[in-house]
């Protein structure tokens, strides 16, 4: 860039002056710096929207790691249905050959033997239960709620994957 004079003036203190010959490559300059400020802005604007969007990310994490902390109804049918899986070697893929309901009859004898009253009769095994009497395993009522709650998020689980089949 050419040299840029100080100097006083009467209407205006410490005005800038370019000579004439170098007005339009300091013009030029100036727009162009422009331009880069703009971009640079731009890339802020963007990045703080990224930053936006992570945090939200975070916090709805915070919020979902609060429902299925240990200890929390959600969070205990979340572990007992990872439970069954991974201890009983109840894959959704099995879970796909139970078409009748089994899933939902066996949610429903352990919640209905969570009941006060079954609970005095020693928990017994429902009628309509589906499966082998072994894998009849009362517990304690909110133990029993628990195991119900996960093989109705497993009967749910399954009609959505029938669902969305072709």
């Amino acid at each position: 860039m050419s040299e840029v004079k100080s100097f006083w003036c009467h209407e205006a203190s410490n005005v800038l002056c370019v000579r004439a010959s170098d007005f339009d490559r300091v013009t030029a300059e100036r727009d162009a710096l422009r331009n880069e400020v703009g971009q640079v802005k731009g890339e802020y604007d963007r990045a703080v929207s990224k930053v936006d969007v992570l945090q939200a990310l975070l916090t709805a994490a915070d919020e979902r790691v609060d429902v299925l902390s240990l200890g929390s109804a959600l969070g205990d049918v979340h572990l007992e249905r990872l439970r069954q899986i991974d201890v009983e070697n109840r894959s959704p893929v099995d879970d796909d050959d139970y078409s009748l309901g089994q899933l939902a009859y066996a949610a429903a004898g352990y919640a209905q033997g969570s009941v006060p009253a079954q609970q005095v009769q020693d928990c017994l095994r429902p009628s309509y239960w589906p499966w082998h009497p072994h894998w009849w395993k009362p517990g304690s009522p909110r133990r029993m709620l628990v195991k119900a709650g996960a093989l109705i998020l497993a009967e749910i689980e399954r009609i959505d994957r029938l669902a969305s089949k072709p």
